[in-house]
């Protein structure tokens, strides 16, 4: 008797494990913020993809992920995430706490200067991105540390006559307690620039 009870339990396990590793990853419909949406999501919620993915009503493209389980039993979450789609292409590994907090390492992406994704820029200025970043970290919806190297190319103020503003490479250092610093200088272009960047926590930066 005790030795089918115990086939009876060792079945449900089974079946219950089954289960938790098909999850569909559609499941996670239902906990997306607001202002984000996914037009399909095929996979599982281990490994999946959100195709057609939009923030804010601006096209972002394809985001697939694949989630690492062990990360869970401390209730972070730790996937590796790639984004594809018209505003550029991007690889990170990105974890998150339940406090909020988030940081993306080893972050390469390469991206157009876009206003409607970025509301911070001008709406008059153009170029491209490249990224490579050992660390971005998030607290609260502000970088509160970044560590590696962004280069913005081909950089445009457009208006009456479009001005070339050259190319322009931005170097984090290990990241450190307190604002993140960064150094600017020029690589091409009419300005011949030597700056610090430094993040503030308003948000917004000072140059």
């Amino acid at each position: 008797m005790k030795r089918a009870i115990w086939i009876g339990v060792l079945a449900v396990l089974g079946f219950a494990v089954f289960l938790l590793i098909r999850l569909p990853a559609s499941w996670l419909a239902g906990s997306l913020p607001e202002d984000i949406t996914c037009g399909q999501i095929t996979g599982t919620v281990w490994n999946g993809t959100c195709g057609a993915l939009a923030w804010q009503n601006t096209a972002l493209g394809d985001l697939d992920w694949r989630l690492q389980p062990v990360a869970l039993l401390s209730g972070n979450v730790n996937s590796q995430v790639a984004l594809n789609g018209p505003v550029g292409a991007a690889t990170a590994q990105v974890a998150a706490n339940r406090a909020g907090k988030i940081a993306l390492r080893n972050l390469k992406g390469s991206f157009s200067l876009n206003p409607a994704v970025l509301p911070a820029l001008p709406p008059n200025v153009r170029g491209s991105v490249q990224t490579d970043l050992e660390l971005l970290q998030i607290e609260n919806g502000l970088i509160t540390a970044i560590e590696g190297r962004i280069d913005v190319r081909d950089l445009e103020q457009h208006g009456r006559e479009t001005l070339q503003l050259g190319d322009y490479v931005v170097t984090f250092p290990p990241a450190t307690t307190g604002e993140p610093v960064g150094d600017v200088r020029s690589v091409k272009g009419p300005f011949d620039i030597r700056a610090k960047l430094r993040l503030t926590r308003e948000p917004g930066f000072v140059l």
